[in-house]
């Protein structure tokens, strides 16, 4: 077994050039504290990178080309507000869907499963799914894509699923 998993690590053995760095530690402006999931939307000039940073509650948006960040999203109050981002897709027509979990730290529950989706200029449009185990529901979403049809693929963590959905968050299989 060793001999295989030698040989199949160094076939995966690359090097990377740096292309392209967007933001930078901490809490500001285009500043991360714990990023976790990435997108990538758009082509040519058009082309967005959206970065989930959980534990300053909310996503920043880059601007590939320029590498500035154009909107910050899921801070202030409302529906719209992010606890605890995790997973980002943007959908065919650019909207940007969120994974949010909630961490009452008080009591330790999670009660906020959800996924929230924002237009392009990133106001909140709607949200979807409850804590639970059954269809549409969620406990800890945390990774998102969606598939060639547009179908949302949901990472159900601790439902040790994965979900199937329409955009309006009805489930599929």
């Amino acid at each position: 077994l060793r001999e295989m998993y030698d040989r199949a690590w160094r076939g995966c053995a690359r090097e990377f050039e740096v292309e392209r760095r967007f933001g930078s530690f901490g809490d500001g402006v285009g500043q991360f504290y714990d990023m976790w999931g990435i997108a990538v939307h758009g082509e040519g000039a058009d082309r967005r990178v959206a970065c989930a940073d959980n534990e300053n509650r909310r996503v920043l948006i880059f601007h590939v080309g320029s590498g500035e960040c154009v909107a910050t999203i899921g801070e202030g109050e409302g529906p719209g507000k992010l606890y605890w981002p995790t997973g980002v897709a943007f959908s065919g027509r650019g909207e940007l869907y969120v994974s949010d979990n909630f961490l009452d730290s008080s009591v330790t529950i999670y009660d906020n499963w959800r996924i929230v989706v924002y237009d392009r200029g990133g106001a909140f449009l709607r949200g979807f799914g409850e804590t639970g185990s059954g269809n549409g529901q969620f406990s800890y979403p945390c990774g998102l894509a969606f598939t060639a049809k547009g179908e949302l693929v949901v990472c159900d963590r601790d439902n040790h699923r994965v979900q199937v959905l329409c955009e309006d968050g009805t489930f599929v299989r």
